[in-house]
């Protein structure tokens, strides 16, 4: 239902129409916790999670803040208000196109930190490395559209999207 990425700040640049290769991704996603565990997460245990995150961004007093972005999301959409109360700036999440639905359980594809707990991991899926994931990925789908509209709507601060700022 939900994928969760670190927001990576390296790796090769890939043109539209290049081929990628292994090294690009390699370069993408070498790093020190690269396995991909599945978790049953509540709606509302994901609220939770991210405006923990975002409050470690957005709090407003600097010993507060501990992280410098929101975790990458597929799959989700949500409001937000930067400014908003602690543990309040989140009004409304999608998953998959519908509102997020406090009481039910979601599959959550997470990597990039350390591992859960054992007694969180789905036990129906083996961890795997996200490089072997997205190699296969690649593989299948030969040809990659690269999103460029946002999946967050921040509220209370003007913004403008990737289309808008270079006409795409």
């Amino acid at each position: 239902d939900v994928v969760a990425s670190p927001g990576y700040r390296w790796g090769t640049t890939v043109l539209p129409g290049q081929k990628i290769t292994r090294n690009h991704v390699y370069d993408y996603t070498g790093i020190t916790y690269p396995n991909v565990y599945v978790l049953k997460r509540t709606g509302k245990d994901l609220l939770t999670v991210w405006e923990d995150v975002a409050d470690n961004v957005f709090n407003p007093d600097p010993f507060y803040q501990q992280g410098g972005d929101m975790t990458r999301l597929w799959n989700v959409e949500y409001e937000i208000e930067i400014n908003g109360p602690q543990y309040k700036r989140i009004k409304k999440a999608w998953i998959g196109g519908k509102p997020l639905k406090e009481n039910k359980e979601y599959l959550m594809a997470v990597y990039g930190g350390p591992p859960p707990p054992e007694d969180a991991i789905h036990p129906d899926f083996k961890p795997v490395p996200v490089y072997d994931i997205l190699i296969e990925y690649i593989k299948k789908k030969k040809n990659i559209k690269v999103r460029t509209e946002p999946n967050v709507k921040v509220l209370d601060v003007p913004y403008k999207t990737y289309g808008q700022c270079y006409g795409v």
